[in-house]
């Protein structure tokens, strides 16, 4: 076998007692390997060796030239940002972050300190003080911790707000447990501990609200209560089940922060030889740092204590509340006003990111979420880090990039916010600390679909280099300084976090014992999505923490895969617009583009009067249409329509010629229609109900040279050349001709009728639907209805309504009976449903906005039958269907299933119908 790696050391590492430093061993196998380079050149002057020693803290103990490059070295944007930092405490701003970019090697960047900072250089390397980053307006970072106010960070006061408003929630509730397999020293793991409780202060703190506001008080060290439990005695399967409630209770009990500490810790003992260890948090003291340094000084401590020796952890030389007092006082320094406008200005205006999700947001925003777990390949990988290497890019800033084009791609947004997690612990001091430093970056994005993906990502390292140049505004200032709306549903400003996290994974390592960290419950979604990426074994990792009361889990992971995809074509074709990018998988185009458009249908090409005439033969007595007390049988609508269209054709209608209908709701709309079908012509439906201008405004626009009307209308009709036809007066001379079938030789090409819809300039627009596209609508309800002779159609739309067409239609080609209702019934609640249950009646559509009314409507006492019993399907349409809606129908009626249809005029009115069974 041949070693992966080798690693060359001057002697084994040993502890303070003289045994192997097993753990420092440990950080070598995760440290990066001797990288090769061409010189391999030592710094040399003392500005080289300053950097030269900043960087080794700051990557890891590793051994590099200064002709290596910072990002080669495994540097990436947060920890460039530290850099940044830390050299700026010695050279003032002409040190930025995007300096790194430009001079990413030691000898590169010593020499551009030398010529934009020289009279600084030589008097700023003495020996490096402890001081943070902005200049703090007094000496807060390293007064007694004793001496300081008890006041909150920005984090921990928002924090303690969210918990009083719902006290009993547990969205912000931090949990961890290890199982300790083998002989657990158990003094020396309780006095470690206690000593990590000691050394921070915050662990043991209150949060109360006095003197009108929210203050911390550091309880005493004694009475602060490690739990123990002892479970021995229990047989497996009880133990089992006492484990389980207690990790409920201990992770998920809501705190009760003004007296109660906010970490929990509990021992349990299983058997002699197996433990678990709970350590249970509220994320106001808490954060993902804080859990590895947590793990870290444990593992440190027991190795100690177990042999009787010292704690080895120096003394920390601050406590969390010096950072909170120093964080309140950089509000009032110049920098932060500085930081302050760059973040008005760059968030101005900025979108917030809406992303279609399956499930609508619930009144208040619900903290259940999911984990979806995935993983790129080495290759990829490999491919991504030499992109961005060519790039003089990070591979965050690329994953960034293709994380934004794919938000994009999903919701058609180019302008909206991402969030980015940074640890806001740039000062030396802070990173010893446990605590809630965590802040929000809001990174602007801005897709545009033309843009080149080298294009998007330049913009990506501009924005995110910027951002983290001014990253100590905390991000509830920010949220007060956009004075942006709150919305109970979701979070302000930022629906999606985006993070790729880097830092050493330090696990519980006690010495002869075995810990294995338990799995968990997925913790709360407090974003509708949190994507973190780790790199692991030369191979990206990822997990995606979702709001499962908006997203389905097959939908994350077919995001994440698109994610996969994308960053495949990324790197292959990094020049392509971004909206071109190949996003789907071989097996989703073909079903897209093939599986889901095979939708041939064997349709006759009769034409719909071929097919009605047909019916009229097998059903010629059954009754085809009702209005009020009257009725017509297929023969009499059949013989009443062909008169009236021989009587259009002598009047010269024939294919395509547009001919007007407007005559109020009765038998004489069917008749219309249908006899303008039969003689070729174009039917052009009008509401007598309309001002006369809007049908003035149409019949002057369509220029037909027939109207259909009746003479009680004469008074409301505006003006015409047309020549007008009214049924009541011309009843006789109709009446002469002949009612037998004859052809028109309209083909499928020829128009069925024209319907004016609302247009986009203010005045109607006339669209024009052929013949087939009418009778392709209309097979299509009768397929998905399942419409027999037995089916009542209720046609209740007004007749200027695209809908109206298939309502009157449909029925007459399966033998069924279509039912035109007065406008006062189709328009009262009580009158519909007391007509319909009257008739029994089987097929209703109506609009949402009425159905609402329809459910809510107050019937007469001791109504027989049931409303709506003999309802086979209900079908909503015209608007926006709600889900409670549907769940206050299915509530009434839970055996009638209810069709949510959408559909276009200029598509014959229906494409889309959404079928909704009985819901649970």
């Amino acid at each position: 076998m041949i070693p992966a790696k080798f690693h060359v050391i001057e002697k084994m590492p040993v502890t303070d007692t003289g045994k192997m430093d097993r753990r420092a061993l440990q950080n070598w196998e995760t440290a990066k390997p001797l990288l090769p380079t061409s010189s391999h050149q030592p710094p040399e002057t003392p500005l080289q060796q300053f950097l030269y020693a900043h960087w080794q803290r700051i990557l890891g103990a590793i051994d590099f030239g200064i002709h290596d490059s910072f990002f080669a070295l495994g540097g990436d944007s947060i920890k460039a940002a530290i850099l940044s930092n830390r050299i700026q405490q010695k050279f003032g701003e002409v040190i930025k972050l995007s300096t790194l970019f430009e001079c990413p090697t030691v000898a590169k960047l010593a020499l551009y300190i030398t010529e934009h900072a020289p009279e600084t250089t030589a008097s700023a390397l003495q020996e490096e003080p402890l001081t943070p980053a902005m200049e703090p307006p007094s000496s807060s970072l390293t007064q007694p911790t004793s001496a300081l106010p008890d006041s909150l960070s920005f984090a921990q006061e928002r924090l303690w707000f969210l918990q009083k408003l719902a006290p009993d929630s547990r969205a912000y509730n931090l949990g961890a447990a290890w199982r300790l397999t083998g002989a657990l020293n158990r003094e020396a793991l309780l006095q470690s501990l206690k000593e990590i409780v000691r050394r921070h202060s915050v662990l043991r703190a209150f949060f109360v609200w006095q003197f009108d506001r929210v203050t911390q008080i550091i309880n005493p060290l004694e009475d602060f209560r490690i739990s123990q439990s002892d479970f021995c005695d229990l047989s497996e399967e009880d133990a089992h089940t006492r484990l389980q409630d207690l990790l409920k209770t201990e992770v998920q009990r809501p705190y009760r922060l003004s007296r109660e500490c906010p970490l929990r810790l509990h021992l349990v003992r299983l058997t002699p030889s197996e433990h678990i260890l709970v350590a249970a948090s509220h994320h106001i003291v808490w954060d993902a740092w804080s859990q590895n340094l947590f793990q870290q000084e444990v593992s440190r401590l027991y190795e100690a204590f177990t042999t009787g020796a010292a704690s080895p952890l120096e003394e920390l030389p601050i406590q969390y509340s010096n950072y909170a007092l120093w964080q309140r006082e950089q509000v009032q320094g110049a920098l932060f006003e500085k930081q302050r406008a760059y973040w008005q200005k760059q968030l101005e205006d900025a979108g917030t990111l809406q992303l279609p999700t399956d499930r609508p947001a619930p009144l208040t925003q619900s903290y259940s979420g999911d984990v979806y777990h995935f993983r790129l390949s080495q290759e990829l990988t490999s491919a991504l880090k030499n992109f961005s290497t060519e790039q003089d890019a990070t591979l965050f800033m690329t994953l960034l990039a293709a994380f934004n084009v794919l938000l994009y791609r999903y919701n058609g947004q180019s302008d909206f916010t991402v969030g980015i997690p940074v640890a806001s612990r740039s000062q030396a001091e802070l990173e010893s600390l446990i605590g809630c430093f965590l802040n929000i970056l809001a990174l602007r994005a801005d897709v545009a679909p033309e843009t080149s993906f080298q294009t998007l990502l330049a913009n990506t390292k501009r924005v995110t280099l910027d951002a983290l140049s001014n990253q100590d505004v905390p991000f509830e200032k920010l949220v007060e300084l956009l004075h942006l709306e709150r919305n109970p549903t979701k979070t302000p400003l930022i629906q999606t976090l985006f993070q790729l996290q880097n830092t050493p994974r330090h696990p519980l390592n006690l010495p002869q014992i075995e810990a294995v960290r338990l799995p968990s419950e997925p913790e709360a979604a407090h974003y509708e999505l949190s994507v973190t990426l780790r790199e692991e074994a030369g191979a990206i990792t990822g997990r995606i923490d979702y709001s499962n009361a908006l997203f389905l889990p097959e939908t994350i992971a077919r995001m994440a895969r698109h994610f996969e995809n994308l960053l495949h074509a990324v790197v292959l074709n990094p020049a392509t617009a971004v909206g071109s990018l190949p996003m789907l998988s071989e097996a989703e185009r073909e079903k897209i583009l093939i599986d889901w458009n095979q939708t041939q249908v064997d349709w006759t090409e009769d034409d719909y009067t071929a097919l009605f005439e047909q019916q009229v033969e097998r059903t010629p007595d059954a009754v085809a249409v009702v209005f009020e007390k009257e009725s017509l049988t297929y023969r009499q609508l059949n013989q009443h329509a062909n008169q009236l269209a021989r009587q259009l054709q002598e009047a010269g209608v024939s294919p395509d010629v547009p001919v007007g209908l407007c005559v109020e709701r009765s038998l004489d709309m069917l008749i219309g229609f249908l006899s303008i079908l039969k003689a070729g012509g174009a039917c052009v439906p009008l509401n007598p109900e309309y001002p006369t201008e809007r049908l003035d405004y149409i019949l002057d626009d369509v220029q037909a040279p027939v109207l259909i009307t009746q003479s009680r209308l004469d008074a409301h009709l505006p003006k015409t050349t047309a020549q007008v036809l009214r049924l009541d007066r011309d009843a006789p001379r109709i009446a002469e001709q002949s009612g037998d079938n004859f052809i028109s030789g309209a083909l499928p090409s020829h128009l069925a009728y024209i319907i004016y819809t609302s247009g986009s300039t203010g005045y109607p627009k006339g669209v024009l639907v052929e013949r087939r596209g009418m009778q392709n609508h209309i097979q299509s309800k009768i397929v998905d209805l399942g419409l027999t002779g037995d089916d009542r159609v209720v046609q209740s739309a007004s007749q200027s309504f695209d809908i109206a067409v298939w309502q009157l239609l449909t029925a007459l080609l399966v033998g069924g009976t279509t039912h035109i209702v007065t406008q006062d019934t189709a328009s009262t609640p009580v009158s519909l449903i007391t007509y319909c249950t009257d008739n029994s009646i089987t097929i209703l559509e109506v609009v949402p906005s009425f159905l609402s009314v329809l459910l809510g409507a107050d019937l007469p006492s001791g109504k027989e039958p049931k409303p709506f019993t003999t309802l086979r399907w209900l079908v909503s349409t015209g608007e926006a269907l709600p889900p409670t809606l549907c769940r206050e129908w299915f509530a009434q009626y839970p055996n009638t299933p209810l069709i949510n249809a959408y559909g276009p005029t200029e598509c014959s009115d229906r494409i889309r119908n959404g079928c909704w069974a009985r819901l649970s």
